[in-house]
């Protein structure tokens, strides 16, 4: 055998052939989708279709002709690959489409026809389970990687009729050892049995020609193979690491052996024995041994030839260790943990776990050392397990009470006065100088429009002298009087009126009044001088820069509650203004607002303000009091500058920094009244230059009511803004008899539709509703729709419904308010021109109806020839039913939430009573006989079946039992003592919720309770021994409610019951099983019936009990409470918490109808609530993952922008941790946060917040440049420096490096590779001459100046091919650069 040296070598990766296979499947395939409702079937190419058995998980192909191919992971059946485990492939079918299996890991067999001609490329890659391929006559070629990676696969049958295989056929199917390639065969592609390690034999049959490359590489366990004399070339490391290979069949001879071209890298060819002019051997094996399968090793069976080859195959995996519930080896200390061993069950393996150590448990304690007046007490705790103690401080009795018991009065000449503690004695004395007058303010009383005000005075609340008379404000007059009232407009939507006789200027309208600049004109200006007062009314929501500055005539100004803003310069200069009141609805008042004031005495600030800006209040030289707000954090610089009256501030003590000069030439400061306490003062920023507030003495803890004394005419001011629902006014009384009340209309809601949102199987739903824009009050409620399951379809029926159909119950609902909206539906037979959105559904395959409560008519021919429907529900609030709404409906029943009476009174209503169940019907429905010694009957007053007698149910077919026609309304069954068994198919697809089953039943039938997804519960007796195949399987996993099955006897008997097959509901892994027989030393405590028992004593009524984490109430009767709501006060709720650690605290508990109390937690309607109590307004909460935000009212903020500041961020982060950051951001109809991340339009975000200019991002795969102005850079080519690509790399791992990209219409870079032009790229760069390269499975040649050679003649010396399979020699490029294969 001559050799040929390095010319041709194998493809340099597996990884890299699979993945450039993909890729090259994906780039030529189209990818289609079904459309089809059923996902269990549907087509499969032209003339295919395709249905899957969920419960046998065989998936059958049928149909004659080709099969579509697929790419990885898009063939129909994707989505439930993993349940397939058998496929059946039917006689007519052509082909085996590309990558149809791949994946699908729990398929063990497959059949497939004799039809099939082709098997496509990776057709059963990584069927891991499948164990044989025996591959029919007929079979002519198999594509690339078919049945690579089948790790479990040990047999391979191929027929005569295969002529050629594609490259890896076979490739890693690690347990292949018996291989038969009949005749036929000529081509056995690259790789094909490489890293077969289980394949010791091999016969190559006479015909082919060639051994590829890679063929039996990494096949360390070949021992034997035979070559035909056909065999000509040996590829390039065909049998490297084939260290085992001790003998080669030859069917030639020595000198046909030594012509064979031998492509190098095979040397174990060559160390073993070559025996020539060998003869064929056919195996013919026989079983001659199993090994069993264990906790660690898979079990398999050896089959042997007697020529003494043998191979293992039929493995069974391995069953793993099933180890017990443990035992407690060493008990845990208060300080040290203990060991729990865990045992094996079959084996005796063991493995350990820590039991946590259970802490010191310490008592009550014991005062040791009593407090007294001025020192502290000790309290000693002491552990009952171990006695550890420790102490804690226990506070002094009290500081000392003292009491005044000398006093005389210190206005005018000042006193002594003595203090005496009232526990303990001790005394102590203080002078006190004269008071002097003590200031209070007297309110100011608005005009009207006939009645003069007053501006505010102030006078002494201990000697009542008057220091500053109040003044006259004029009445403010009317507007009839057209030659003293001038007008304009101020702002898009805002007026203005001007009495020149009473100086009064009126604002009237709605929005944002106009902003004026320091040089600009207002409209009033003229008037400037004159402006005595000015009311602004309700609507108004800003009242923007400098407009009211220098009015120096204007006493009095009314500010309603729609104003939100107060700009910077509005006020400056009102040199007459006394008093003013802000509102709480102005959350932003802006600087130099009251500036130059000087004779403000007395200021209201709003408690919605978060800061009071710089210089808003300063040179106010006759302000004598103010009170920062609750709600400021900040106090800005200059705020209060030159305040010379200021003898008192009072702040609140959110206040976190006070700026320089805040307080500067607040000469007369001599109280500041904080709010917190003295370490939060501490706490507070102060500036420089605020002397004379850190020279004033500082009161903490106090209450804000400073001033002391009411007014000599007790005057009292009163004002309520008017709402969306409720007037407005403002009422002025003084004991003197002086009162006026002034009403503002309401304002009424402005309505605005809230949008329907439908439900997915993840999410619930939402009807259509409207909402007040202004208040959020909800006038339409929208209803909420559950979510659905997998099969189910859903659309919005017009107006305030949403309707759903789920084929598998074929059940069709309907939700929402109001009366459901005309369509035109078919005539009879044609669908073509049919309306109804659900009528596709409708004709003959819905069984169910069900209209919720709240919608009040059901429109002409809703459900005209609804042929399948059995039973429609109807709710109490219906009032109409259109003309043919049933038209060419058979027999079914109507189940009707009301009484007679009530359906006699709706529009429409029809009179064929026998069909109509009401709520309040009273007697049996229907009774009769099953089989010879059993009776029922049906109550429709309780829909409730009875079973009686003594002896077996019959077991029918599931529609020929009595009852069949009742099983849709049937909500109770009730099996009476004597009935020894349940039938086959007995209550198949009934929705009962309660079932009685006595303890003299012993078998439950297959299928018996199969498609029943409406109970929650089951009790079943320990008289059961038999449970049938499918008695407990659902329809829908997704749908089903099952959470207990209360089993009556000990687990040993429950896992002695002879169960049948896929009863999953039994599963523990859907129902929880309680075992309530006697054991050994055991006592039942939970919830039995309506009684709750611990220590298997029934527990006494009026009080709360807590079980496993949930709690009830036993009420009057010794009874859980269910379906009630009770108010617990707190000697209940004494000593129980929830979950977090948080006390119950007193107030109302909803119980559910299993008397388990309803904990609310999270967003509940338009509320939030956190264990039960309901937030309240302004803070972000977070939630499951997702944020919300409690507006004013309480309420949630839906569908709404907020501007979050720092205080609300603080603390909270995005999933990823990165820290929420100040903004504006959205929130949805849910109350949600809308998390906006990546490009969205010109823009691009990270966690809600937009990324600025100047730099390189990367997402889901693609790369983005914010270019100036913050935006992305669309349609643009850009230089990019190493400080933007620095750190980022492409898909391959190569690291970006500085240069020129394009940008496209979207934002993303465009990835250059391959030829382009006369150029040729890799990730965007540029290669250099001289270098031969390979791409999408073409050659190309970079010439000299760095271009593509094209329409060129070429000679390729050794270092250009050196790694492809070409050879050294002459080449053409065509004119496209392509290298052309003769």
């Amino acid at each position: 055998m001559k050799k040929l040296g390095e010319g041709f070598m194998r493809r340099t990766q597996k990884f890299l052939s699979v993945f450039l296979a993909i890729i090259m499947v994906i780039s030529i395939i189209p990818i289609t989708a079904s459309a089809a409702p059923d996902p269990y079937s549907g087509t499969y190419g032209e003339n295919l279709t395709w249905s899957f058995d969920v419960t046998t998980g065989t998936l059958t192909i049928s149909g004659e002709g080709a099969m579509d191919d697929y790419a990885y992971y898009s063939c129909p059946w994707e989505d439930f690959k993993d349940e397939i485990e058998n496929v059946v492939i039917n006689d007519g079918v052509t082909t085996v489409g590309h990558c149809a299996f791949s994946d699908c890991i729990n398929i063990e067999s497959v059949t497939i026809p004799e039809s099939v001609n082709t098997i496509g490329e990776y057709a059963f890659s990584n069927c891991e389970s499948l164990s044989k391929a025996i591959l029919p006559e007929g079979v002519i070629e198999i594509g690339d990687g078919a049945f690579s990676h089948c790790y479990y696969l040990d047999t391979v049958v191929v027929p005569g009729s295969v002529e050629a295989f594609g490259e890896d056929v076979f490739a890693s199917c690690v347990r292949l050892a018996n291989v038969t390639l009949c005749e036929g065969l000529t081509d056995i592609g690259l790789d094909t049995f490489d890293d077969c390690t289980s394949l010791t034999d091999i016969i190559i049959p006479e015909g082919v020609d060639s051994i590829r490359g890679g063929n039996f590489s990494g096949c360390y366990n070949l021992k034997n193979i035979t070559i035909p004399v056909s065999v000509t070339v040996v590829g390039n490391s065909s049998f490297t690491d084939c260290s085992l290979l001790t003998n080669v069949y030859y069917t030639g001879t020595e000198e046909d052996w030594n012509k064979i071209d031998d492509y190098g890298d095979n040397a174990p060819l060559y160390d073993a024995t070559i025996h020539y002019n060998s003869t064929v051997h056919t195996h013919n094996y026989m079983k001659v041994g199993d090994v069993a399968k264990n906790c660690d090793a898979d079990g398999y069976t050896t089959y042997s030839c007697e020529c003494g080859h043998s191979y293992k195959g039929d493995y069974v995996e391995a069953v793993g260790h099933i180890y017990d519930n443990g035992v407690v080896t060493t008990n845990p200390t208060c300080t040290v943990d203990g060991v729990k061993t865990f045992t094996c069950t079959a084996c005796g393996d063991t493995y350990t776990e820590a039991v946590p150590q259970t802490g010191h448990s310490y008592d009550d304690g014991v005062v040791t050392t009593k407090p007294t007046c001025t020192t502290d007490g000790v309290k000693t705790f002491t552990c009952k397990t171990c006695g550890d103690t420790y102490t804690e401080a226990v506070d002094k009795v009290k500081e000392h009470d003292y009491e005044l018991v000398v006093n005389t009065s210190p206005e005018t000449t000042g006193c002594i006065k003595t203090y005496k503690c009232s526990i303990c004695g001790d005394e102590y004395t203080e002078t006190v100088n004269a008071t002097g007058h003590i200031q209070v303010i007297i309110p100011e009383l608005a005009p009207t429009e006939t009645k003069p005000g007053l501006t505010a005075g102030i006078s002494c609340s201990s000697c009542g002298a008057v220091l500053l008379e109040q003044e006259i404000i004029p009445a403010l007059g009317t507007t009839e009087n057209i030659a003293v009232v001038v007008s304009g407009t101020c702002g898009t939507s805002a007026t203005w009126t001007y009495n020149t006789e009473t100086g009064s200027l009126i604002i009237f309208g709605t929005g944002a009044m106009e902003r004026y600049k320091s040089t600009q004109s207002k409209p009033w200006e003229k008037y400037e001088d004159e402006i005595k007062t000015i009311v602004i009314n309700n609507g108004i929501t800003k009242i923007d820069n400098y407009t009211f500055k220098s009015c120096s005539s204007l006493m009095y100004v009314s500010i309603p509650g729609s104003v939100t803003e107060i700009g910077s310069n509005v006020f400056k200069g009102c040199t007459s203004l006394r008093s003013v009141v802000i509102p709480d609805s102005v959350a932003t008042l802006n600087y130099s607002a009251f500036e130059g004031c000087k004779n403000l005495i007395y200021v209201t600030l709003s408690n919605s303000i978060s800061y009071i800006q710089d210089t808003t209040f300063k040179g106010c030289s006759s302000l004598t009091h103010v009170t920062v707000p609750d709600s400021a954090y900040y106090v800005n610089a200059y705020a209060f500058e030159n305040c010379t009256s200021l003898k008192s501030v009072t702040i609140g003590k959110k206040v976190e920094i006070i700026y320089n000069n805040a307080f500067a030439g607040c000469t007369a400061l001599t109280d500041v009244y904080y709010v917190g306490t003295e370490e939060q003062w501490k706490g507070i920023s102060i500036g420089t230059n605020n002397t004379p507030l850190e020279n004033a003495t500082i009161h903490y803890n106090s209450t804000g009511n400073i001033g002391g004394a009411e007014h000599k005419h007790d005057f009292t001011v009163v004002t309520l803004d008017p709402t969306c629902t409720e007037k407005g006014y403002t009422s002025y009384s003084c004991d003197c008899g002086y009162e006026y009340i002034k009403y503002y209309d309401a304002l009424g809601h402005s309505v605005e539709e809230i949008p329907l949102i439908l439900p997915t199987t993840e999410t619930v739903g939402y009807t259509r509703g409207k909402k007040c824009a202004t208040c959020e009050t909800i006038t339409v409620e929208p209803v909420v729709v559950p979510i659905i399951s997998e099969t189910a379809e859903v659309g919005d029926a017009g107006g305030y419904i949403i309707w759903t159909y789920d084929e598998t119950t074929k059940t069709m609902e309907f939700y929402g308010k109001g009366y459901m909206n005309y369509y035109d539906p078919i005539q009879e037979s044609s669908r073509d021109s049919d309306e109804r959105p659900w009528a596709i559904y409708g004709l003959s395959s819905v069984q169910y109806v069900v209209v919720h409560e709240g919608i009040k008519g059901i429109n002409e021919q809703s459900f005209y020839y609804f042929t399948g429907l059995n039973l429609i529900s109807l709710p109490s609030s219906l009032e109409w039913i259109g003309d043919y709404a049933f038209e060419g409906c058979k027999d079914f029943y109507i189940k009707y939430d009301g009484t007679k009476e009530d359906w006699n009174k709706i529009d429409g209503h029809f009179t064929n009573y026998d069909r109509i169940i009401f709520n309040d019907y009273s007697g049996v429905t229907a009774s009769g006989t099953h089989g010879d010694n059993l009776t029922w009957t049906y109550d429709a007053l309780t829909f409730t079946l009875t079973i009686s007698g003594i002896g077996a149910m019959e077991s029918v077919e599931y529609n020929e039992y009595p009852w069949y026609e009742y099983i849709p309304v049937i909500e109770n069954i009730v099996i009476k003592e004597g009935v020894t068994s349940i039938g086959n198919s007995a209550f198949y697809e009934c929705r009962f919720k309660t079932i009685s089953i006595p303890d003299t039943v012993t078998t439950i039938g297959a299928g018996a309770f199969m498609g029943c997804d409406n109970f929650k519960s089951i009790t079943i007796p320990s008289s059961v021994t038999k449970i049938g195949d499918n008695a407990f399987y659902p329809h829908d996993v997704f749908r089903y409610k099952l959470e207990d099955v209360y089993y009556l006897g000990t687990e040993e008997m429950w896992n002695n019951i002879s169960m049948g097959s896929l009863n999953i509901l039994l599963d523990d892994n859907y129902a929880t099983i309680h075992f309530l027989g006697e054991e050994p030393d055991q006592k039942f405590t939970g919830v039995k019936g309506d009684y709750f028992y611990k220590d298997d004593v029934m527990q006494k009524a009026y009080q709360l009990v807590e079980y496993k984490g949930d709690f009830y109430f036993i009420n009057d009767g010794n009874k859980i409470a269910k379906s009630t709501k009770i108010y617990l006060s707190q000697k209940f709720v004494d000593g129980f918490t929830f979950a977090d650690g948080t006390p119950l605290h007193v107030g109302y508990y909803n119980f559910d109808e299993e008397g388990k109390m309803e904990i609310l937690n999270g967003p509940v309607g338009n509320y939030f609530y956190k264990n039960n109590v309901r937030l309240n307004a302004y803070q972000l909460v977070e939630y499951e993952g997702d944020f919300y935000f409690i507006n004013d009212s309480h309420k949630l903020a839906r569908v709404q922008t907020i501007y979050l500041s720092q205080k609300f961020v603080e603390g909270f982060a995005f999933a990823d941790g990165t820290p929420l950051q100040p903004g504006y951001y959205m929130f949805d109809i849910d109350g949600k946060m809308v998390i906006i991340n990546g490009p969205v339009g010109d823009y691009f975000y990270k966690n809600g917040v937009k990324q600025k200019a100047y730099q390189l991002v990367e997402y889901e795969g693609d790369f983005y440049f914010i270019n100036d102005s913050h935006k992305l850079a669309k349609n643009k080519t850009l230089y990019l420096s190493d400080k933007f690509v620095n750190g980022f790399t492409y898909a391959d791992g190569t690291p970006l490096e500085a240069g020129y990209y394009t940008f496209d219409e979207y934002g993303r870079m465009v990835m250059l590779n391959g030829p382009v032009g006369d150029y040729f790229y890799k990730d965007n760069v540029r290669l250099k001459a001289y270098q031969l390269v390979e791409f999408e499975g073409n050659y190309y040649f970079i010439n000299d100046s760095h271009k593509l050679a094209k329409d060129k003649r070429l000679y390729m010396s050794q270092r250009f091919v050196e790694g492809t399979d070409l050879k050294v020699g002459y080449y053409n490029f065509d004119e496209d650069g392509k290298l052309v294969i003769e």
